[in-house]
C-alpha cells in the first residue's frame, strides 16, 4: 500500500466519515452549534445533515434560521467537516414546512374511497338530506352490483347519474366512490400534504426552499455542501401516516392527466383499481390493464413533474441529489406510495435508502424483503457509475441498543452497498417531547460517546475502502415491481415487516438464495433498461454495466415491452435468459401470450421450476468468483460479500457474517495474494492462505456479526512490506497460562439518578392526581387551548405556536407536584433534581421555596439541576414546580433526582436509601434500576515473568459496549460482535499491573419507554411512551427496565 493509501485509509477525509442528521429541535445559537459541531468532529463524524424538526423554535427559512445555517456552515469549513442540507423541516418532503400548502390550497393529496354499501347504508344516504349527490366527489361514481358465488363482483347498473331514491330498484348491493378530504396534519405544521404530481408544487418548493440555499450559499455547492437530503416524498393519498385498501391517490387533476396519456377515462373505471370485477361496459381493457396504467401514470407523472426537475436542480448547480424515498414497500406500488421505487434512482447522485430500528438479523433472520431495498439502489449505482450509496440508519432503534447492533447491521448495509453511514441521529436537545422522538441518539448524552469514535473510524476506513473501484456483477435480476402493478391494494400490505406471500414470496427467497451462494448480480429496473438499456454482442447492457445472464424471477408475470424487445435482441444474438417459471403472460398490462412466446421459442431462454437447478444452470455459464466452503449444514449462515474491483488485478472483497452463529471455514477467491485490511484500527495484516489453481485458500472464523475486509491482488508484491503500516501474525510461541485477579472494585462514574414520571397537576382549580407526565402534558395544552401538545410529533409553521403566547396572563399559571419516598434515616449524601427549564418554575421540596443556585445538567442544556440534599426527608418528599404564566413551550415531563444514593422497589414504589456498594451481578438489583452511565471494574493481578500477549475471556453480560484498560492505557473495545473473549499484544514486565473494564449501559432505562406492554427491544416509536397508564403510579416491579452489568468475573491468560 501506498503511504498516501494509508495515511487516507488511517485516517479517511471528511467526506467518507459518517454524518448523521444533526437534530435542529430547539432555539439554537452560535455557542451551541460550535459547541455541538465541535463534538461531532472530535468523536469521528465527517459533518452533518441539518434536520430541522419537532420543536424547532427558530422559524423554519427565516432570515434568522439562514443566519444560523450560515454560523454552522462557517464553523463547519473551519473544522473541515462537510454541511449537507435537508430540504424539509421533518418529512415527508415537499410542503416546505407548511408554506407550500399555505399558497397552493387547491393542490394538496387527495384519495379516491372506496365504500361498499348495504341497503342500509343506502337508507341512510336516502334520508341525509341534500348533501350527497349535491357535493363534488360525492359520489365521483357509483355502481349496483352482484357478487359471484366465486366472490367477484359483477357490477349490474351505474348509478352515478340516478336520484338516489331509485337506487333500490337495481340491487341492494352498492359500490360508492367518494373523493377524500385532505386531512391536516400537527406533523405538517397543521397543513395537509401536498401533491407532488402536480408541477406547480415542485416549482413553488424549489422557490421556496432550494433557490434560497443556493442564492445564500452557491460558493460552497459540491463542496463544503456537497449534497441536499430528500426525506420521505410520496404519492400521498391525502391522509399521512395511515394505511388501508380502500383508498389510493387520486384527484381530478390526475383522472385527466390519465385520460390524455392513455386515451380512456379512469373515472369510468374506478372499481377496477380495488377489484377484478366484471360488467363494466365502459372498458376497452380489463382490470389489471386498468390498474397497470393507473400505477404507471402516477409514476410518469411523479418523476415528470418532481423528481426529475430537483434532480436537475440539483446537477445545474454542483450539487448532488440525494435522500430516500419509501422504499421499504416493495414491490407494492399502493401505500404511502413509490411505484417502483428502483426507478427513481436514476435521478439521484447519491441512490439511498433508510434502513429503521436496530433489531434486524438477531435471531437468524434474512430480512430479504429490506436487503432488496439495499441492492436496488446499490445496483442502480453500478449502472450509473454513482460513486455514493447512502443509509439513513438505526432510526427508533431505541436508547438500548448497542454497538454490536450498530456493526452487525452496519456491516450487513456495506456488503450489500451501503458506503455512506448516515446515522438518525444526533438530538441538539432532548427536553420536552423531543426525548421521544423516534431514539437512539448519537451524541454526546452516551455513556458510550468516547467509544464511538472507534465505530465511526471503522465505518469511515470501510466507506473510503468500498467507495474506490467498481462492482461488476455480471447477472442481471429483473425486478418485478410492475408486475404488482397488476395487483389490487388488498393484496398487500406495504411497510417494514414482510407480509408478502405466493410468487413474490418465493422471489425474496431466491434473492437470498442468490446471494448465500455468492452469486454476483444487480437488480435491473424496467424503467431504467427502458432509458439505457440495450444489447451488445450476448451482453445485456444496463447503463455502464454489462451482464452475461438475465434471471426472470418467478413473481414476474408482466413486462414493458421495451424489456422484451431487448431480450429478444440478446437471445438472438446468444444471450442466455434464465426465467425460474412460466408465469410470464402479459405486456405492457395486456395479456400478450403471442409476444411472450417468441421470447420462450429462442434458443438461449431456458426455464426452471426450483432454485437449486437454476444454480446449476448458472455455473454451467459462469463460476462464482468467491466459494464459502464450511462443515456447516447449507441454508442461509449470514455469510455475504461485496468485490470492488480497481486496476491491474487488484480487488477488494468485503465478508460479513450477519448471522446469530461464529462461522469457520475456508474462503476460496481468484488472485495471487491477499491481505486484511484492518477497518478498526486502519493497519495491514498477514494472514494465513494457501493456493490451488489460480485460487488463494484463505481459512477464516467469523464470529457472529463479524467481518473482515480482504486486498486481493494477481500478483505477489515485490516487497510485501513497503509503504504499509504492517502488522504481521506471530504464531502463538507458548501455551496460555492463566492469571489471578485480585480486589475487585466496582465504582459507577456518575451519581446515581431517579426519574419521577408521575406527577398531580393543578390547573384552573382542576385537579388530575397520579397521572403520567406525557398525559399531564397533554391536559396542559388542553386548558390552554389546543388538542394536545404542539411539539409532540408537531412542528410550528412560521411562528404560529410562538405568537399564541401573546394570549396568556396570569390566569394561565399552573402547579405540578412530584413525590418520591426516602426509606426510614437513610436519607442521601447529597442530591439534586433536574427540571426541563428550571428557570420559569418557582421550585418547592417539601413547601420550602428552593432557591439555590442551578447548574447545567450533563443530560441536556435545558434540564437544569438545584440542591436539595438539606431539604429532604425521611418518608414522604415532594417537589412542587409553579408556574405563574403559561408559555407555549412549557411541557409537563419528568424531574430526575441525581445523587449519592440507592434506588429500590419497596413496597411497589421506587424508593431512596443508602447508597449501595456496587458488585458482580445486576445494576437493578443493587440499586441502581435507572442508572443511565457507565460502571468501571477494576482488578490488579501479578506477573512473575514477561508477557508479551493477553487474553480476556468474559462472563455473561448486559451492556452496550464494554473497553478495557490495562494500566490506565486504553487497549480497546469489546461488543460489537459476538465473539467472548479479547486477545491483544502487550510488553508488560513481572510486577503488579491494574486491569479495568468499562461497562456502558444506555438511557433506556433512565428515559424509557417504561410503561408498553410489548416491552419493545431495538425500536422505539414515540407512541410506545403513551402506552403508560394515564392515571395511577405502575408498581416498581412493573417498570420495563434492561439489567445491564457483568454477572460473573473475568478470566485473563497470558503468554
Amino acid at each position: 500500500m501506498e503511504r498516501t493509501e494509508s495515511a487516507r485509509f488511517q485516517n479517511p477525509p471528511s467526506a467518507y466519515r459518517p454524518a448523521p442528521l444533526w437534530v435542529w429541535n430547539d432555539e439554537m445559537s452560535e455557542p451551541r452549534l460550535r459547541e455541538q459541531l465541535q463534538a461531532l468532529k472530535s468523536h469521528g463524524f465527517g459533518g452533518a445533515f441539518v434536520h430541522p424538526r419537532p420543536g424547532l423554535i427558530t422559524e423554519y427559512l427565516s432570515e434568522d434560521w439562514f443566519r444560523l445555517w450560515s454560523e454552522a456552515l462557517t464553523i463547519a469549513k473551519e473544522l473541515e467537516l462537510k454541511l449537507y442540507i435537508y430540504d424539509e423541516n421533518s418529512y415527508p418532503s415537499g410542503f416546505a414546512g407548511g408554506h407550500i400548502p399555505s399558497q397552493l390550497p387547491d393542490c394538496l393529496a387527495n384519495a379516491v374511497i372506496l365504500k361498499k354499501w348495504t341497503k342500509e347504508n343506502w337508507v341512510q344516504a336516502r334520508e341525509g338530506g341534500n348533501t350527497f349527490l349535491n357535493k363534488p366527489g360525492h359520489p365521483i361514481r357509483s355502481y349496483a352490483y352482484e357478487t359471484s358465488a366465486e366472490g367477484v363482483a359483477i357490477v349490474t347498473k351505474e348509478v352515478s347519474d340516478e336520484p338516489i331514491s331509485r337506487w333500490e330498484s337495481y340491487g341492494e348491493q352498492f359500490m360508492v366512490f367518494e373523493i377524500g378530504t385532505p386531512e391536516t396534519n400537527s406533523w405538517l405544521g397543521g397543513f395537509a400534504y401536498t401533491d407532488v404530481l402536480r408541477p406547480e408544487v415542485t416549482e413553488l418548493f424549489i422557490r421556496t426552499t432550494y433557490q434560497p440555499y443556493y442564492d445564500k450559499f452557491s460558493a460552497d455547492f459540491g463542496n463544503a455542501i456537497p449534497a441536499i437530503f430528500t426525506d420521505e416524498p410520496e404519492i400521498s393519498p391525502g391522509n399521512l401516516f395511515q394505511s388501508g385498501s380502500n383508498f389510493l391517490p387520486f384527484s381530478y387533476w390526475f383522472a385527466a392527466e390519465f385520460n390524455k396519456r392513455n386515451g380512456y377515462s379512469l373515472l369510468d373505471r374506478l372499481p377496477a383499481l380495488f377489484m377484478d370485477v366484471q360488467g363494466l361496459t365502459a372498458a376497452p381493457y380489463d382490470a389489471q390493464k386498468v390498474r397497470y396504467d393507473y400505477y404507471d401514470t402516477l409514476r410518469e407523472l411523479w418523476v415528470a413533474n418532481s423528481v426529475r426537475p430537483l434532480s436537475e436542480w440539483c446537477e445545474q448547480r454542483g450539487i448532488a441529489y440525494t435522500g430516500h424515498y419509501l422504499e421499504h414497500s416493495w414491490p407494492y406500488p399502493w401505500g404511502r406510495s413509490s411505484p417502483s421505487v428502483m426507478s427513481l434512482y436514476e435521478y439521484m447522485h447519491w441512490p439511498a435508502i433508510d434502513m429503521l430500528m436496530t433489531k434486524l438479523l438477531k435471531n437468524d433472520e434474512s430480512e430479504s424483503h429490506l436487503m432488496v431495498t439495499i441492492r436496488e439502489a446499490h445496483s442502480a449505482a453500478n449502472q450509473l457509475s454513482r460513486e455514493r450509496v447512502l443509509c439513513e440508519a438505526y432510526g427508533a432503534g431505541g436508547w438500548d441498543s448497542t454497538f454490536e447492533d450498530y456493526r452487525r447491521i452496519g456491516d450487513w448495509l456495506f456488503v450489500h452497498g451501503i458506503n455512506f453511514m448516515n446515522q438518525h441521529l444526533t438530538y441538539s436537545t432532548i427536553a420536552g417531547a423531543r426525548k421521544r422522538d423516534h431514539p437512539q441518539s448519537f451524541d454526546w448524552r452516551q455513556p458510550w460517546w468516547e467509544e464511538y469514535t472507534l465505530l465511526n473510524d471503522y465505518f469511515a476506513r470501510l466507506s473510503l475502502t468500498l467507495s474506490a473501484g467498481v462492482t461488476r456483477n455480471r447477472v442481471l435480476v429483473l425486478n418485478p415491481t410492475t408486475s404488482a402493478y397488476l395487483m389490487t391494494p388488498d393484496q398487500g400490505n406495504p411497510g417494514l415487516v414482510s407480509d408478502h406471500t405466493g410468487d413474490f414470496k418465493r422471489d425474496l427467497q431466491l434473492f437470498q438464495f442468490l446471494c448465500d451462494r455468492h452469486w454476483d448480480y444487480d437488480f435491473g429496473d424496467e424503467f431504467i433498461i427502458a432509458n439505457r438499456g440495450d444489447v451488445r454482442e450476448d451482453r445485456f447492457i444496463v447503463g455502464s454495466r454489462d451482464y452475461e445472464v438475465v434471471v426472470i424471477p418467478g413473481a414476474m408475470t408482466q413486462m414493458r415491452s421495451s424489456t422484451l424487445e431487448l431480450l429478444l435482441r440478446l437471445l438472438e444474438r446468444g444471450g442466455r435468459v434464465l426465467a425460474l417459471n412460466g408465469k410470464l403472460s402479459r405486456v405492457d398490462g395486456i395479456l400478450d401470450e403471442k409476444r411472450i412466446a417468441r421470447l420462450r421459442n429462442k434458443a438461449g431462454w431456458s426455464e426452471y421450476e426450483d432454485f437449486q437447478r437454476l444454480d446449476e444452470a448458472l455455473r454451467t455459464i459462469l463460476t462464482p468468483r468467491l466459494a464459502w466452503e464450511t462443515a456447516e449444514p447449507g441454508g442461509y449462515n449470514g455469510m455475504a460479500h461485496l468485490r470492488r474491483e480497481h486496476e491491474e488485478g487488484t480487488a477488494y472483497y468485503f465478508l460479513t457474517n450477519s448471522g446469530a452463529s461464529a462461522q469457520q471455514g475456508t474462503l476460496k477467491i481468484e488472485g495471487e495474494y491477499a491481505e486484511c485490511y484492518d477497518a478498526w484500527d486502519g493497519t495491514v495484516k498477514s494472514i494465513p492462505f494457501d493456493r490451488e489453481g489460480s485460487r488463494l485458500l484463505v481459512p477464516l472464523t467469523l464470529p457472529s456479526s463479524g467481518s473482515i475486509l480482504l486486498k486481493v491482488t494477481n500478483r505477489m508484491p515485490a516487497d510485501p512490506e513497503n509503504g504499509s503500516e504492517r502488522v504481521e501474525d506471530q504464531p502463538p510461541s507458548a501455551e496460555w497460562s492463566p492469571l489471578t485477579l485480585h480486589s475487585s472494585h466496582v465504582l459507577a462514574e456518575s451519581l446515581n439518578m431517579l426519574p419521577i414520571d408521575y406527577c398531580t397537576l393543578n390547573v384552573d382549580g382542576k385537579t388530575y392526581d397520579e397521572i403520567n407526565t406525557l398525559h399531564a402534558a397533554q391536559k396542559l395544552f388542553e386548558h390552554r387551548g389546543f388538542a394536545t401538545n404542539p411539539w409532540d410529533n408537531g412542528i410550528q409553521f412560521k411562528r404560529r405556536l410562538l405568537d399564541r403566547d401573546r394570549q396568556y396572563g396570569e390566569s394561565s399559571g399552573f402547579e405540578v407536584r412530584y413525590e418520591f419516598l426516602v426509606r426510614g434515616d437513610e436519607l442521601p449524601e447529597s442530591a439534586y433534581v433536574g427540571i426541563e427549564h428550571a428557570g420559569w418554575y418557582r421550585v418547592y421540596c417539601n413547601d420550602a421555596l428552593v432557591e439555590s443556585q442551578s447548574t447545567v445538567s450533563e443530560l441536556d442544556p435545558n434540564i437544569h439541576e438545584i440542591e436539595l440534599t438539606s431539604f429532604i426527608r425521611s418518608g414522604l418528599n415532594v417537589i412542587t414546580l409553579r408556574a405563574s404564566i403559561f408559555n407555549v413551550r412549557m411541557e409537563i415531563e419528568p424531574v430526575y433526582i441525581r445523587g449519592e444514593f440507592g434506588v429500590f422497589a419497596e413496597q411497589e414504589r421506587w424508593t431512596i436509601g443508602r447508597k449501595p456498594e456496587l458488585a458482580i451481578g445486576t445494576w437493578i438489583d443493587q440499586g441502581y434500576p435507572f442508572y443511565g452511565g457507565a460502571v468501571r471494574y477494576s482488578y490488579d493481578f501479578q506477573l512473575a515473568k514477561p508477557a508479551q500477549e493477553l487474553l480476556l475471556d468474559f462472563p455473561e453480560r448486559e451492556a452496550t459496549i464494554l473497553s478495557i484498560w490495562l494500566n490506565g492505557e486504553f487497549i480497546g473495545i469489546v461488543g460489537t460482535d459476538g465473539a467472548n473473549s479479547y486477545h491483544f499484544g502487550c510488553n508488560l514486565n513481572p510486577g503488579m499491573h491494574g486491569l479495568e473494564v468499562r461497562v456502558c449501559g444506555s438511557l433506556k432505562n433512565l428515559l424509557g419507554p417504561h410503561h408498553d406492554p410489548e416491552r419493545p427491544r431495538n425500536a422505539a416509536w414515540p407512541g410506545c411512551w403513551k402506552l403508560a397508564p394515564k392515571f395511577g403510579r405502575p408498581a416498581a416491579g412493573r417498570y420495563d427496565l434492561i439489567s445491564y452489568g457483568l454477572f460473573g468475573h473475568i478470566r485473563l491468560n497470558y503468554r
